[in-house]
């Protein structure tokens, strides 16, 4: 193949970060990603695997022997054949995924190596895709002997020219990937690893808009959860890295949801309304759209309303194990047990030890007076998440029974641990108010959300993590005509929200 000389003579294949990117035929190259491109293939290469491609594709058809790669590649530390071989043996599988016959790696026998390019007339050297500088051997050679100059002098200039034009770096598409798998899962430590995961991506790709628009969604869904980190610093990352995300590319979706999404709903239900019914307008095939939709809907009471979004975002994104266990939840406070059971089984079958679902499943199941069914599914190790201990199945196991039996005693040394948990962590008390009313102590129950949406109302960090779902659970509304109920009604700000917009909890209604 012709190879165009660019303004650089000596390029090392050991300093991938400096060699621009090049093609072999139609093959294209991009050392500092340590990526191979044709079409829409791709493939991501390890870093001594694309220093030897590298070495051989500075002059395709040239043959380098084994010194020569050492030379080249291990700075000519002696190493044993097995390892060049295994090189060989990679480059060979990533040319045949990628590039099929068009590039292939030939081996001389007793001599060395060499890239064969079965098509040279295809190759593409358009501006965007310059052939790297072809360098003499005996020039590739000496290089290997002045890296410290080339460090030291014009070699520092090298400017990269990008592979791939307007799109993404691989390695930061992969990294957005990883982090959107990580998320999907909904279990405890994967938020703070897909921060990690997308930080790196637009630290790769400082211009890859769905990377920072998914990090600014990573810190808002972190933001929602428990997390150990200073709240008001994450929700300032948050609103950065979204309107980086908006600056790059203007309609990206997740930094669009997120500015919209920034403030919490508690308190701000109004805003939250109007901000999730333009989101998924704008939107249409979004799936968290349409679950942030449906959560809202279900924390004003309106949980009919809210089926419909919940079964899109789930059609949407069939993989969230979160969406499927909101969807049962949905039509538990519907009032169709039955159809809350049927998604359980469906989510619990691709997902058999989640954490949300088993523990919300749980719930349900005392809710409803299954004690016994509760009791089994807190006791089945293979239903159980790795991560709880089998003390806590344990634990859950004889209040389901103390429950079925009215046991009074065993009951009342459960509650202290309920009521201790929502003093150390106000938050609890969202998930343990059921529980207590359950157990016949309602006063610890309203006492807990008294103390949780009078905290949740002046700090903005607790307000995202409040959810007031938990207000139109069966054994919550049960209190309704209780005063205190009512107050909690006043206080989360959800009767002037009913006022002004017109709407009615379902308890209301039926």
């Amino acid at each position: 193949m012709d190879v165009q000389r660019t303004e650089f003579d000596y390029v090392s294949p050991r300093d991938l970060s400096r060699v621009p990117a090049f093609a072999i035929g139609p093959l294209h190259v991009d050392p500092p990603t340590r990526t191979i491109f044709l079409a829409e293939r791709k493939a991501v290469l390890e870093p001594r695997v694309m220093q030897v491609l590298v070495a051989l594709g500075l002059e395709p058809g040239q043959v380098l022997s084994r010194d020569d790669l050492i030379a080249l590649c291990w700075n000519g530390v002696i190493v044993g054949d097995n390892a060049i071989n295994r090189v060989i043996s990679l480059i060979r599988q990533a040319l045949a995924a990628v590039a099929g016959d068009a590039v292939h790696l030939e081996t001389i026998t007793k001599v060395g190596f060499r890239l064969v390019v079965a098509h040279p007339e295809g190759a593409d050297n358009s501006p965007d895709t310059p052939d790297i500088a072809k360098t003499s051997r005996r020039g590739m050679m000496a290089y290997a002997g002045l890296a410290a100059i080339a460090a030291a002098g014009g070699a520092a200039l090298i400017g990269r020219k990008t592979l791939f034009g307007d799109r993404a770096d691989p390695d930061s598409v992969e990294l957005v990937e990883r982090a959107r798998l990580l998320q999907l899962t909904g279990e405890p430590g994967t938020s703070e690893q897909a921060i990690s995961f997308l930080k790196q991506a637009v630290t790769i790709d400082p211009r890859h808009a769905d990377a920072w628009g998914a990090l600014s969604l990573a810190y808002l869904l972190a933001l929602a959860g428990f997390t150990g980190r200073d709240t008001a610093t994450m929700a300032e990352l948050m609103t950065n890295a979204a309107q980086r995300g908006l600056e790059l590319e203007p309609d990206q979706r997740d930094a669009a949801a997120v500015l919209a999404f920034s403030r919490p709903a508690f308190g701000n239900y109004a805003r939250f309304d109007r901000a999730t019914e333009r989101i998924v307008r704008r939107y249409p095939d979004y799936w968290y759209a349409y679950a942030r939709r449906a959560m809202f809907l279900r924390d004003v009471g309106r949980v009919n309303e809210s089926l419909p979004f919940a079964d899109r975002s789930i059609e949407l994104d069939p993989m969230l194990p979160i969406g499927w266990g909101n969807v049962a939840l949905g039509h538990f406070l519907a009032g169709d047990v039955r159809e809350s059971d049927a998604r359980f089984e469906q989510a619990g079958a691709r997902w058999p030890a989640h954490g949300y679902l088993w523990n919300t499943r749980f719930q349900l199941l005392l809710e409803s007076r299954r004690y016994d069914a509760a009791a089994s599914l807190a006791l089945d190790p293979q239903a159980r998440p790795d991560y709880v201990p089998r003390e806590a199945g344990e634990w859950n196991a004889r209040l389901a029974w103390a429950l079925r039996d009215g046991d009074r005693q065993a009951l009342a040394g459960q509650r202290s641990m309920l009521v201790e948990q929502a003093a150390q962590a106000p938050q609890a008390a969202q998930y343990n108010a059921p529980l207590l009313v359950m157990m016949g102590f309602a006063e610890d129950a309203l006492d807990s959300l008294t103390r949780l949406y009078a905290i949740a109302g002046t700090a903005p960090g607790v307000a995202h993590q409040t959810a007031t779902v938990v207000l139109f659970r069966p054994s919550m509304t049960a209190l309704q005509s209780d005063e205190r109920y009512r107050a909690l009604l006043e206080v989360s700000g959800l009767e002037a929200y009913w006022q002004q917009s017109g709407s009615q909890p379902d308890f209301r209604r039926n």
